[in-house]
């Protein structure tokens, strides 16, 4: 696998050794649609490719550089990878990190763009039906912002059998507790789980069995 630095290391590392995402808990054949909203150099991707093998995998990323390397990363792997933001549509402005992964997204009339549009257009793309068992998984550098208060947005986190999402603490959002709050209120037939540090929040919820 193609890593751009000790970041990227590091976040591979999370992912496979310590399972961040939680994937192992789950049987290979847990979910038919994968979604990987935010997928960088491609390491969830790639561990999702080993361990669901039959699943259908979507992956975005709107940064051409990355996207450059995670097309590296997941070639001949049967990933669907779309160059294309979790943010208000039609673009969204990106800003190039300090390595050609830690981007996030800069002021409007960036030197950067790339096309974005909310969680329902990225489902559309993905052609998720109803029936799909689907795993989310989004890491956006603070557009999960644009998560909260669409009615379709609702729909879609609720259409998920899994979701995974890494809250960011910034301009973008600027504080976690409401936008977990509305998370938890949105998924209540959720088993939820959430890690807190100052800047980052880690958000988990698997339906439940019941629901």
């Amino acid at each position: 696998m193609i890593l751009a630095g000790n970041t990227e290391r590091r976040q591979l590392w999370g992912i496979v050794d310590r399972d961040m995402y939680h994937l192992r808990q789950w049987p290979a054949d847990a979910f038919s649609l994968i979604l990987d909203v935010g997928a960088n150099m491609g390491a969830f991707s790639l561990a999702c490719r080993i361990l669901f093998p039959r699943a259908r995998i979507v992956a975005f990323e709107p940064h051409p550089e990355t996207h450059r390397l995670a097309a590296q990363n997941l070639r001949n792997l049967r990933v669907d990878l779309r160059q294309m933001a979790l943010w208000h549509p039609p673009r969204a402005w990106l800003r190039k990190g300090r390595n050609s992964t830690g981007n996030s997204f800069g002021p409007e009339k960036s030197t950067i763009s790339a096309p974005a549009g909310r969680l329902d257009k990225l489902f559309r793309l993905a052609d998720a039906k109803g029936e799909d068992q689907i795993l989310l998984k989004i890491d956006a550098e603070g557009a999960e912002a644009c998560l909260i208060g669409h009615r379709a947005t609702r729909g879609c986190l609720r259409q998920c059998k899994a979701i995974e999402i890494e809250l960011h603490k910034g301009k973008l959002l600027p504080r976690l507790s409401p936008a977990i709050g509305y998370l938890a209120c949105t998924l209540s037939g959720f088993e939820i789980q959430v890690k807190r540090s100052r800047r980052f929040a880690a958000f988990s919820g698997r339906k439940s069995a019941s629901t």
